[in-house]
């Protein structure tokens, strides 16, 4: 399975590990939901210790990840 199969369905992806050298890092999907709740996006993350670059956000940690997947799925 393509790590994009699914892209135009959700919102976020989270990329496996083998690809991202051990990060969480979270591909935003659908560019319409995240362009509506940018602001809120980049208030949750300087919160929560995330780093949002582009299309993207870094998570230090599983317990953020599970939090981050909480808020926006």
């Amino acid at each position: 399975m393509n790590l994009f199969d699914n892209a135009n369905r959700v919102r976020f992806l989270v990329a496996p590990n083998y690809i991202t050298n051990q990060e969480i890092l979270i591909i935003l999907t659908d560019i319409g939901f995240w362009n509506v709740h940018f602001d809120e996006l980049q208030s949750w993350c300087q919160t929560n210790n995330g780093v949002r670059e582009g299309m993207t956000v870094t998570l230090p940690d599983h317990k953020t990840l599970t939090m981050f997947c909480l808020k926006w799925q």
